[in-house]
């Protein structure tokens, strides 16, 4: 029988590469800026920084893994961050995987993905709200053009929230790629995005 790679292989790969990270205990580069603006200053001032630099939707998940965290801040954060990272990989397979062009490169797609550069990034708590919001922003392109309204709400829900990445209007040509194969209409397609 001729073995065949799926994406629950890629999944379960990246799950190996990435587990290791769990094991490693205390706070690397940027996190040291949010530990110690949250122990001297409070989260108010988290909020502040957010503002001036423009990523006030950045403080929520900090807050979070902050408040339930505790002692193992930079653990969840990790943990966090592995785990959508992971869902983003399967996220973006589903979406190649609907257009006809793209659905033979789909697995290799999900497998550069899962093995990104950026492995020694995800050692810092700072690194999860990207894998957060990369993943809302994933999910918003299967959802909004789903059948229900409830679909439809979710849909743009997390698409408001993934703006707090801003970076991630590049990825649209990922929603494109996605309608495309169910209208082939341009005219439908440019109205939608």
């Amino acid at each position: 029988m001729k073995y065949q790679l799926q994406i629950k292989h890629v999944l379960f790969i990246g799950l190996l590469l990435w587990i290791p990270l769990l094991a490693i205990r205390g706070a690397f580069w940027d996190s040291w800026v949010v530990l110690w603006a949250y122990e001297n200053k409070g989260v108010a001032f988290l909020f502040d920084i957010g503002m001036q630099v423009a990523h006030a939707g950045w403080i929520p998940p900090y807050v979070f893994f902050l408040k339930v965290g505790e002692s193992y801040v930079n653990e969840l954060g990790r943990l966090t961050s592995i785990i959508f990272h992971l869902l983003n990989t399967y996220l973006i397979y589903l979406i190649l995987c609907k257009n006809k062009f793209w659905k033979d490169s789909a697995l290799l797609v999900a497998i550069i993905y899962v093995l990104s550069p950026f492995y020694i990034a995800r050692l810092c708590v700072n690194f999860a709200p990207f894998d957060i919001y990369i993943a809302s922003y994933l999910a918003s392109i299967l959802l909004i053009h789903r059948n229900g309204l409830g679909y439809k709400i979710l849909g743009y829900f997390l698409l408001i929230i993934s703006f707090s990445f801003e970076v991630l209007m590049a990825l649209e040509v990922l929603r494109i790629i996605y309608l495309y194969e169910g209208q082939k209409n341009w005219k439908n397609i440019v109205k939608q995005v």
